[in-house]
């Protein structure tokens, strides 16, 4: 997916936007737009309202933004160290910056702007300091902030095109570049890949011979400093001023060096999705797209959000809320974990009890265990002796089919009709045969009991060994043989 990247410059006389799509297959500009001010001094609702129109038709959702300040406000020395790392050297800067600077070093916000080797020095390397105020820096802040944009680097209005340039014309040479509106001018002095000074004067492009004079000074006073000759090669004219026809020609008659308008968007080589119209100069856009590209580059440049004013990370951002959200759930973990411990203590205890049940009613019913070992075996055990007794439960030794008497009496009793005039003397039960005796009052009722028990499921089949009226002539005795 290409990432987005809002290059917005806040400039002397204006504020340009350029949104680039940053992927695998290269950069594009998707969407410019260029909102001319009042020069400064202008009010955060002034720049507020710049930036909401610049970027009234820009999709900025999730885009890295990179904002810039005008070089007018901010203080620039040299200073040599003897060490390169960048860390270091921010370390120091307050330290070293204190006494060159007009106002107490607490109200500033300081920024190494570039390193770079002394070239024929004994030893330690050049720095070329900033120091911006902490008021301006919060205004700036506060302004893009009222428009809904919240700027992941601060920057240098003018560095990103210098920059820029240094990367595509190489390391080598020295050379003036000048980012000029109507009234103001500020000149980076290049030498050999680096920004050695930067300085804003008040003449532009309404007061060109004063800004010829102006820039001779400028160089006239760093060589003076550097203590040695330096042939500048050439001069590159950016900003809104640079699109003012004839300032080329006759800042080159002035000061003796070939002019060379840049313009970055025809000289990056990078796609536009909407090109400039005819009467759209593509100066003022050069530090906007500029500082996108760097950012989707990663190149290294000055960056403003120092000490309090470093954009916060997401962790930092919301690490209360996150702290807070821990505490609260390591505390319900705690209860839900106390809670597990005291129901788990609750069902060892019931298991306990109902282990003591068990053992109690084990040996109520199998008086014989006294301990309690292994149950299954052991109820196995007494099963099979119960099953012993319950086939020899029955009277006469039982039935081998395990039949009590009492469930033979009782299917006997309720297959007989009460109407049938039977009187059952003897019951005798073998292991597969019952005898019955008794007596009735015809042979025909003894044909019906007969019959009658021959539909019990447990009989197999009944026989009628013996029928005979008694000696008084008024009663029949008999005998059933039933076999089970």
């Amino acid at each position: 997916m290409a990432k987005k990247i809002l290059g917005l410059d806040i400039c002397h006389d204006g504020v340009c936007a350029a949104l680039i799509s940053s992927s695998l297959k290269g950069e594009r500009l998707e969407d410019h737009a260029y909102i001319p001010l009042k020069e400064a001094p202008r009010s955060p609702k002034e720049l507020e309202k710049a930036i909401i129109q610049a970027l009234d038709k820009m999709d900025i959702t999730g885009a890295v933004c990179v904002t810039s300040l005008p070089a007018r406000g901010i203080s620039f020395r040299r200073l040599t160290v003897p060490f390169k790392d960048p860390k270091k050297i921010r370390q120091i800067l307050p330290f070293e910056l204190e006494p060159l600077l007009p106002y107490p070093i607490d109200e500033v916000v300081t920024e190494c702007a570039s390193v770079n080797a002394r070239k024929g020095a004994p030893a330690g390397n050049s720095v070329l300091a900033l120091a911006v105020p902490v008021s301006d820096l919060r205004s700036h802040i506060d302004g893009v902030g009222g428009a809904h944009v919240e700027p992941d680097t601060i920057t240098v209005s003018g560095f990103p095109t210098a920059l820029s340039l240094i990367e595509s014309s190489g390391a080598s040479g020295a050379w003036l570049m000048a980012d000029m509106s109507e009234h103001a001018t500020t000149l980076f002095i290049i030498v050999d890949g680096a920004v050695r000074d930067v300085r804003t004067v008040d003449a532009g492009t309404k007061s060109p011979k004063r800004l010829a004079l102006e820039t001779l000074r400028t160089l006239t006073a760093y060589l003076d400093i550097q203590r040695r000759q330096i042939a500048i090669e050439r001069l590159f004219l950016t900003g809104s001023g640079a699109a003012d026809n004839g300032i080329d020609r006759v800042l080159e008659k002035a000061l003796k060096v070939p002019v060379q308008r840049v313009q970055m968007i025809r000289d990056s080589g990078v796609p536009v999705s909407r090109p400039l119209s005819d009467s759209m100069p593509a100066e003022p856009y050069n530090d906007a797209l500029s500082m996108a590209l760097m950012e989707s580059r990663r190149s290294s440049g000055p960056n403003l959000r120092q000490g309090p004013f470093t954009k916060k990370t997401p962790w930092a951002e919301y690490r209360k809320n996150i702290l807070f959200s821990s505490a609260l759930a390591a505390a319900v973990l705690l209860m839900a974990f106390t809670s597990l411990i005291l129901l788990t203590y609750r069902l060892e205890k019931q298991v306990h009890i109902q282990a003591a049940q068990i053992q109690r009613i084990f040996q109520e019913t199998f008086p014989e265990s006294r301990n309690i070992v292994y149950p299954a075996e052991q109820m196995a055990y007494f099963k099979s002796k119960l099953k012993d007794r319950r086939k020899n439960s029955f009277q006469g030794g039982g039935t081998g089919r395990e039949l009590r008497a009492i469930d033979l009496l009782l299917e006997i009793s309720r297959r007989i009709p009460s109407s049938l005039d039977v009187e059952l003397s003897r019951l005798v039960m073998s292991m597969d045969s019952l005898l019955i005796s008794g007596q009735t009052d015809t042979f025909n009722t003894v044909d019906t009991i007969k019959s009658r028990l021959d539909e019990v499921k447990a009989f197999r089949s009944g026989t009628i060994t013996s029928a005979n009226v008694q000696k008084s002539g008024n009663r029949i005795s008999f005998k059933l043989k039933v076999q089970l």
